[in-house]
This record gives C-alpha cells, sequence and structure tokens, in this order.
C-alpha cells in the first residue's frame, strides 16, 4: 500500500480504512466483510482499553487510560476556579518504529 492510497484532505478516517482493507483483500472479502472487520478490530480495542487499561500495537505504540484526579482548575478567561471531576484519559505513546517513519 503506498503513501499515496491513504492520504485524504482530513486524514484517514473509518471510511477511508474500510475502503482500504476491501482493495486490499480483493476477491477475498466483501466491501460489508471489510467494514465488519475493522469494526471488530475497533470494538476489540475499546473493550481492552475499558477492561484492562492498556493496547500496545507492535511498532506503532501503545495506548493506556490514566485517571485524572478531580480538582479546583482555574477559567482562563475569567480567573473563577472551577471544580473539575475526576476523570479517565486516553493517553498514546508512539513506537520507536513509527517515530522514525514519521521523521524519515
Amino acid at each position: 500500500m503506498s503513501e499515496e492510497s491513504v492520504k485524504t484532505e482530513t486524514g484517514l478516517n473509518v471510511t477511508t480504512l474500510n475502503r482500504l482493507v476491501y482493495e486490499h483483500n480483493k476477491g477475498k472479502m466483501t466491501t460489508l466483510d471489510a467494514k465488519d472487520t475493522v469494526a471488530l478490530i475497533l470494538e476489540t480495542i475499546s473493550d481492552a482499553l475499558a477492561k484492562d487499561g492498556r493496547v500496545a500495537l507492535h511498532g506503532f505504540g501503545v495506548f493506556k487510560v490514566k485517571d485524572r484526579k478531580a480538582g479546583v482548575r482555574r477559567n482562563p478567561k475569567t480567573g473563577e476556579p472551577v471544580q473539575v471531576p475526576a476523570k479517565r484519559a486516553l493517553s498514546f505513546k508512539a513506537a520507536s518504529t513509527l517515530i522514525k517513519r514519521l521523521n524519515s
């Protein structure tokens, strides 16, 4: 797959990913099969993050769920204190191979 085949105006999205999976497997799966495959992969990653809090994709990077504490922050516009609730946030650390590819 060439770099040109994944470039779009707004980047890579699920629809484009569905099309790329279909084109890569032409004759082996239908467009609906490609869509289902992409949906299954994304759902599996989401479920693993919700359950285990960590997903590592070799050569791509690691997604982690981090707990953010509740606290008082300041509204940057007014300077007033604002109570912010605790929440879970997603972080991503790129693999060194991905970083090298981006910088080459």
